[in-house]
């Protein structure tokens, strides 16, 4: 379930992600979300809300696989890599130190979780696995899995995911 992801080149950072948000194109596309103390996530449509929430809470930025071509590239060789045939999903989650996070889920599909910068802790199944950048866990789906975060991180979550029709049965 853990493995390491190499790098082809450095993915994003942190100052990379906060540029990009802070873009009218991230703002108008409604892909930057953050969760609040209470765990709502809510969509930000401008710098100001961004900048309300960053960096004291989880950030989470859809659509990452479409950010760069190193991002694309990586998702595409997640797919080879774990004999996948359908989309491949990326989406960026900031998080410092003590930052609220999803509760305990389930996803329909497989995820590999990576970690960009910091470390990111993730319980997966009950089971604590603490990551390094260009660490990574894998976790099937409908397996319970929760974000813990016990540091600062970025990570990107990788979703291998069904065909909505599949999904819709």
């Amino acid at each position: 379930m853990l493995g390491t992801i190499s790098l082809m080149d450095q993915l994003l950072s942190s100052q990379e992600l906060l540029e990009f948000v802070l873009t009218d194109y991230a703002l108008e596309e409604h892909i930057v979300h953050a969760i609040d103390d209470d765990g709502l996530v809510h969509i930000l449509t401008s710098a100001a809300e961004v900048l309300k929430y960053w960096p004291t809470h989880t950030i989470k930025v859809q659509s990452m696989e479409k950010y760069n071509h190193v991002i694309f590239a990586k998702s595409q060789e997640l797919a080879t890599c774990y004999g996948h045939v359908g989309p491949v999903t990326c989406h960026a989650f900031h998080a410092p130190r003590n930052a609220r996070s999803f509760p305990v889920h389930t996803d329909p599909d497989d995820v590999v979780v990576y970690a960009v910068e910091g470390t990111k802790c993730m319980e997966v199944a009950g089971q604590l696995y603490r990551l390094s950048p260009g660490q990574s866990v894998h976790m099937a789906a409908n397996v319970p899995h929760r974000a813990v975060n016990n540091f600062d991180s970025l990570m990107l979550s990788f979703g291998l995911e069904k065909f909505m029709i599949e999904k819709a049965k």
